[in-house]
C-alpha cells in the first residue's frame, strides 16, 4: 500500500486502524504468563520436548503446527511466553491482512475501517493471541489464502495458480481446519475460468496437483487421528449428534447458539457437558442461524459482479464448515474452532453493508452522512466494549511453585495425585521424570498422553471416567496428596458469576479418590498457588 496514492479521508481510516491495533496489542499482552502453561497449551507444547519423529506422531489435526512449535521451543525452552508468541504475532499479523483483505476488495474505506475494527475486537482472537494453540495462526493463514484468491481471480496467471496451489498444501499441511478454506478459494477459481476452456485446463491442473500432494502429505496424520476426538466433539456438541432426535437437536442448538454467543464472547450458557441451555440461547441459536443464512442469499443474489466473484470464498468456506459440522468432520460452535471462519463472516457483513448503502444512495446526502456518523461511532463503541469490557487474563498454572511448596512436606509412603489434564503442565514443566505413551488402548482426543516415570507421582491412564487402578492406592501408600485445579485457572468467560476463584474444580479423579475410601485429614492440609491446590487425603484401611 501506497499512502502517498491515498486520499486524506484513506489516510485517516489507516491511521485509525493502526492505532486501534496498537491498543489491542498492548491489551493482549496482558495475556502473556511467567507461570506453567496451562494444560491445553501444555498439550500443544510437549512435542517440542521429544524427538522429532516422536512430535509428529503426537499431532493429531495440526502437523505444521506441531512442527513450527517443536524447533520454536527449542529455541528457548522453558519459557512460556515465548511459547505464546508465536500465536500472539499471527493475530496481530491477522489484524493486517484482514485490513488489507477488505482494501483489496475495494471496499468504501469507512465500511473497511468499521469491518476491521469488529474483526480485530473478537474477543476469541484477544483470548488465543497468547495461547500456544494454532487457532490465530490458521486466521491468518486464511486470509493469506483469501488474499491469494483475490490475486488470481483478477489475474488468473499460470504462476498465480500455481503460488495458490503450493500455499493450499502447505495450509491443509499446517491444520486441517483450514481445509474449508481452501476449498473455497478452488471453487471461487473453478467458476472464474468455467467458460474460459483454456484457463479452465490451467485451473485444474494446479487444483489436481494440489489435491495429489495434500493428500500425500495429510493421509498419515488423518489415519492416525483417535477415535475419541470426533466422539469429544460429538458429545460436547459441536458436531452433529445423530443417536436420536433430541440429541440431533441439541447438538444443531449448541453449534447455533455457540457460534453467535462466542462471536461476542458471551460463552455458549450451558455446563460443560451440555445437559443445561439458559432461555437466551435459544434466541441467539435462531438470530445467528438466520443472520448467517441472509448473508449468504443477499451477497449471492444482489451483489454487483465485481464483489460478487470476490465473495465466493469466504461463502463456500462457510458452507462447507457448516456441512461439515453435519456429517462429524468439522467441529462448529465453540469459538476457537470458529477463528478460521469469522473473516469470511465478517466480509459478508460488510458486503451486506454496502449493498445497504447502494440501494439507499438515492436519499438525502445529509441524513444519509450522519446516518453513517451515527452507525460508525456505536459500531466502534461496542467492538471496544468487546474487547476490553474482559481482559486477555491467561488461565494461570502455577503448578511448579506449588510443588516448591509441597515437596519438604512429603513424607515416606506418599503419593501425588494429579487430574488427566494437569498432568500435561506437569509433564511439559519437567518437574519429574515423565514420558509419551502413544496409541495406548485408552484413546485420548490428544492422541497421546503422558506417564510418569516416577512410583510417588501418579497419573490417570484414562481421560474421562473411573481408574481402576484408584482402588489400589491404598495398598502401597499410606497419603495420598491430590493436586487440582481452583477455578481461577479455567476460562475466564466459564466461570459462574460470584464464585471465588479459589474454589476448588471438581475432576473425575477427586471423585475416584473419595469413592475408593480415600477421605480429608481432620486438619485438612491445603496448600494453594496460582490456579492449583494441593489437598492431603488419607486412607482408613491403609496398612501403612
Amino acid at each position: 500500500m501506497d499512502l502517498r496514492t491515498l486520499s486524506t479521508k484513506s489516510k485517516f481510516v489507516v491511521a485509525a486502524a493502526l492505532t486501534i491495533t496498537g491498543l489491542l496489542a498492548w491489551r493482549w499482552a496482558s495475556g502473556f504468563t511467567s507461570g506453567d502453561l496451562f494444560f491445553d497449551d501444555a498439550w500443544a507444547a510437549l512435542p517440542a520436548r521429544v524427538p522429532l519423529g516422536t512430535a509428529l506422531q503426537m499431532s493429531v489435526t495440526t502437523p505444521g503446527w506441531t512442527l513450527l512449535l517443536h524447533f520454536w521451543l527449542a529455541l528457548h525452552a522453558g519459557a512460556s511466553w515465548w511459547a505464546q508468541l508465536p500465536s500472539f504475532v499471527a493475530a496481530l499479523a491477522s489484524v493486517a491482512l484482514f485490513g488489507l483483505w477488505m482494501r483489496r476488495l475495494n471496499f468504501e474505506p469507512m465500511v473497511a475501517f468499521l469491518a476491521t475494527v469488529c474483526f480485530a475486537c473478537n474477543p476469541m482472537l484477544m483470548v488465543f493471541a497468547t495461547r500456544v494453540k494454532p487457532y490465530s495462526a490458521e486466521c491468518a493463514i486464511s486470509l493469506g489464502l483469501y488474499l491469494l484468491s483475490e490475486r488470481a481471480r483478477r489475474q488468473p496467471t499460470r504462476r498465480c495458480l500455481l503460488t495458490l496451489a503450493v500455499v493450499s498444501v502447505l495450509a491443509v499441511v499446517f491444520s486441517f481446519a483450514l481445509v474449508s478454506v481452501v476449498a473455497g478459494v478452488w471453487v471461487a477459481a473453478l467458476l472464474r475460468c468455467w467458460r474460459d476452456a483454456e484457463l479452465r485446463r490451467e485451473v485444474l491442473v494446479a487444483l489436481g496437483l494440489s489435491a495429489v500432494a495434500t493428500g500425500t502429505a495429510v493421509l498419515p496424520f488423518y489415519l492416525n487421528r483417535p477415535p475419541t476426538l470426533a466422539d469429544n466433539w460429538i458429545t460436547r456438541g459441536y458436531m452433529a449428534n445423530y443417536t436420536s432426535t433430541h440429541a440431533l437437536l441439541h447438538s444443531l442448538l449448541k453449534m447455533c447458539a455457540g457460534f453467535g454467543h462466542q462471536f461476542f464472547g458471551l460463552g455458549v450458557g450451558n455446563n460443560f457437558e451440555n445437559n443445561h441451555f439458559q432461555a437466551s440461547t435459544y434466541y441467539v441459536a435462531i438470530a445467528t442461524s438466520l443472520l448467517l443464512i441472509l448473508a449468504v442469499v443477499s451477497v449471492a443474489k444482489w451483489s454487483p459482479d465485481d464483489r460478487r466473484g470476490a465473495v465466493v470464498a469466504p461463502t463456500v468456506a462457510l458452507i462447507v464448515v457448516v456441512l461439515g459440522a453435519m456429517v462429524d468432520v468439522f467441529p462448529l460452535g465453540d469459538g476457537r474452532t470458529d477463528l478460521v471462519l469469522y473473516p469470511a463472516v465478517v466480509v459478508l457483513f460488510a458486503t451486506g453493508v454496502e449493498i445497504f448503502l447502494a440501494h439507499g444512495a438515492n436519499r438525502k446526502v445529509v441524513v444519509q452522512r450522519w446516518t453513517r456518523v451515527v452507525v460508525a461511532l456505536v459500531v466502534v463503541a461496542l467492538s471496544f466494549h468487546l474487547a476490553f469490557a474482559r481482559s486477555a487474563r491467561y488461565p494461570e498454572t502455577h503448578v511448579s511453585s506449588l510443588w516448591g511448596a509441597l515437596r519438604p512436606l512429603l513424607r515416606p509412603g506418599d503419593v501425588i495425585v494429579l487430574p488427566p489434564y494437569l498432568a500435561f503442565t506437569w509433564a511439559d514443566a519437567e518437574i519429574t521424570p515423565t514420558t509419551i505413551a502413544l496409541h495406548d488402548s485408552f484413546a485420548w482426543p490428544q492422541g497421546f498422553r503422558p506417564v510418569s516415570l516416577t512410583p510417588e507421582v501418579f497419573f490417570p491412564e484414562r481421560w474421562k471416567g473411573n481408574d481402576p487402578r484408584n482402588a489400589k492406592l491404598s495398598q502401597s501408600f499410606s497419603r495420598v496428596w491430590y493436586i487440582g485445579y481452583t477455578v481461577e485457572s479455567w476460562n475466564p468467560y466459564a466461570v459462574t458469576p460470584n464464585t471465588p476463584l479459589t474454589s476448588t474444580m471438581p475432576s473425575y479423579t477427586r471423585s475416584d479418590l473419595t469413592h475408593y475410601g480415600w477421605v480429608d485429614t481432620p486438619h485438612s492440609s491445603l496448600l494453594r498457588d496460582t490456579g492449583v491446590y494441593a489437598e492431603l487425603l488419607v486412607h482408613p484401611n491403609s496398612p501403612h
